[in-house]
């Protein structure tokens, strides 16, 4: 899902602002900028997001385990302006120290809004979990975790981290763009602490059926079987067409009984799906007369001395 920039961090400094390192971005795809700071809650709140670029940033949840505990917020703008040098600041309400940040850049998301947030926010515990639903939708989710006390986070099976920042703060992502249903997430950090964990779920955006093998031209004898097949990824019906007109079933594969009127055939093969639908390239059915077998050949048709054998 896209690239990454890992952030660069004001760690241990007093102030309202944090900053991600530079990155070039591409107009169109999806921003996503994730905020942590060991403490604030209570004193100070993750307020805005802005880029060098300009675009405009919706805030998710912020997630924070009370009483001076520590925080966690994404920000995220789809159809994103470019910029050969991206930089996303953050701003706390007040200042308050130990704050990280990072941006990610993601192509191919549907332009809505998440398709669910939660946060977990255990006290004295090493592990911090959410269920993520994604229903029937495909797509990328993504994690946030801090500790009010200086851990190591290792994020949860079929997970990747993708920025970590010491024994202060990771992130990680579901990999793939293949998280579908409800998702569990979770992250151990290496000793108990109060911890703030943020995930989040977007849907990867509809595309027309790909098509990966084509359907092959076949040689056949008159009244052998031709088979025909199709491999697509996204498709989920298929629509065989001869000669332009609508053959077979709803299948990736077609057979015909080849006759040689089928001489010269064009075979091909509409791929479908809610999105689109993509035609494959058309395939030739050659056919040849079987002259298998022995004996006489009787051309009636053709009059004598033609219309049997000797």
């Amino acid at each position: 899902p896209g690239s990454t920039s890992k952030c660069s961090w004001a760690y241990g400094a007093s102030n309202t602002t944090c900053a991600t390192a530079a990155k070039s971005t591409t107009s169109g795809n999806t921003l996503l900028v994730g905020f942590l700071s060991q403490e604030g809650v209570g004193t100070a709140n993750i307020s805005s997001c802005a880029d060098t670029a300009g675009n405009t940033f919706t805030a998710l949840t912020e997630i924070g385990a009370g009483g001076g505990g520590a925080l966690a917020r994404w920000f995220y703008c789809h159809n994103i302006t470019g910029n050969a040098s991206n930089v996303c600041t953050g701003t706390w309400s007040a200042a308050t120290r130990y704050k990280h940040a990072i941006q990610i850049e993601i192509s191919g998301l549907a332009n809505q809004t998440p398709l669910d947030q939660q946060g977990a926010v255990p006290f004295s515990a090493t592990v911090a979990s959410v269920s993520i639903a994604m229903g029937s939708a495909v797509g990328p989710i993504f994690a946030i975790a801090t500790s009010t006390n200086d851990r190591t986070c290792t994020p949860g099976a079929s997970f990747t981290e993708i920025a970590d920042w010491g024994t202060s703060a990771a992130a990680e992502y579901y990999t793939g763009l293949n998280a579908t249903g409800t998702v569990t997430t979770d992250i151990t950090a290496s000793g108990a602490s109060n911890l703030t964990f943020s995930a989040v779920g977007f849907e990867e955006a509809p595309v027309n059926p790909v098509i990966t093998a084509q359907p092959a031209d076949q040689n056949v004898n008159a009244g052998a079987t031709a088979n025909f097949s199709v491999t697509a990824t996204n498709a989920t019906s298929y629509q065989w067409k001869k000669n332009g007109s609508n053959v077979g079933t709803n299948s990736s594969s077609y057979s015909l009984t080849a006759a040689y009127a089928d001489q010269g055939a064009q075979i091909t093969v509409d791929c479908i799906n809610g999105t689109g639908t993509t035609t494959s390239s058309a395939a030739t059915l050659r056919v040849a007369f079987n002259l298998t077998g022995t004996g006489p050949r009787a051309f009636t048709n053709l009059g004598a001395p033609f219309a049997s054998g000797p």
